[in-house]
């Protein structure tokens, strides 16, 4: 396979305008001191109007860009671009100053040393809260 043409292209939406109607996150429930996120990326069109634009946004591109081959891959997906160093993953601390007993590395390799590692890990497991949250 020999890829001959690569192209990429952004949604320009400032004709459409933009809102945010992402949940609020609070974080009072949790099961532990640590929490870990899990961003995740989607989007609606606010209106008609902005809909029929990413579709012909999305016709243009196509259509410039099929001449160059007559077997093409294509791949669409959601990139925040505006947004430099986005993370999907991140652990979230209920105090960042004092780190819990069971996720320090002393206690970490004391216990691999003494392949006891299997048991911190529980613990870290139980002691540790899962948010999935959509940025919408």
């Amino acid at each position: 396979r020999v890829n001959s043409h690569a192209a990429g292209a952004s949604f320009v939406f400032a004709y459409c305008g933009v809102r945010d109607i992402s949940r609020k996150l609070v974080l009072t429930e949790t099961n532990g001191q640590i929490t870990k996120i899990r961003f995740s990326k989607g989007f609606a069109f606010a209106n008609v109007e902005a809909a029929a634009e990413f579709e012909e946004q999305r016709t243009r591109f196509f259509s410039e860009h099929e001449r160059y081959d007559d077997y093409m891959e294509m791949r669409e997906g959601l990139d925040l671009t505006s947004i430099a160093g986005f993370k999907e993953n991140i652990i979230a601390l209920a105090d960042p100053d004092k780190m819990p007993w069971y996720a320090s590395r002393v206690v970490f390799w004391v216990c691999s040393f003494c392949l006891l590692s299997w048991p911190l890990r529980l613990i870290l497991e139980y002691n540790t809260a899962y948010v999935h949250y959509q940025v919408t």
